[in-house]
């Protein structure tokens, strides 16, 4: 019997999780004893990120994670849009932004993005950018109803003449 390195078991349960809860058990554990050994793994970093973001551990602790992971090469365009949440949940939305700019450059067709970017510029009264944020989804991504929706009502709200 074959022993796997404990980052390849990390990635596995992690993967085998969304479609069997069961594995979360495995995982967390895991998780908590290579947080606690190999704290400098990038997947380590963003895994303890995430749990933070949607735990009690707060939004501080979420970006310190999150942003080790980057830091460290980690590149999954969810990473990023994890550390955006979460620094906009500590009250840095510009920083959110731009995590999510650094982002979408090394993952242009990555929907989450450009979608939490458009929501983040919303938010900051930036509907200019959100517009041209939308624009740019849609047009990568026409697929997306909602999507095409809400930007159908930022034009409309933009020229009430257009609608």
């Amino acid at each position: 019997k074959a022993n796997l390195p404990s980052i390849t078991l990390l990635r596995v349960y992690g993967e085998l999780m969304e479609k069997n809860p069961e594995y979360q058990t495995r995982y967390s554990q895991l998780l908590d004893a290579l947080g606690k050994s190999e704290t400098r793994d990038p997947l380590v970093e963003a895994a303890l990120g995430r749990l933070a973001l949607r735990g009690d551990a707060g939004a501080e602790a979420a970006v310190e994670h999150l942003s080790r992971a980057v830091e460290l090469g980690f590149s999954a365009p969810e990473t990023y849009a994890d550390l955006a949440e979460a620094q906009a949940r500590a009250g840095r939305e510009t920083d959110a932004v731009a995590t999510l700019q650094r982002g979408i450059a090394l993952a242009p067709y990555a929907p989450v993005l450009h979608k939490s970017l458009a929501l983040r510029y919303i938010h900051l009264k930036q509907y200019g950018e959100a517009r041209k944020t939308l624009e740019q989804y849609v047009e990568l991504f026409p697929e997306d109803d909602f999507m095409r929706g809400l930007l159908l009502k930022a034009r409309g709200a933009a020229d009430p003449q257009r609608r």
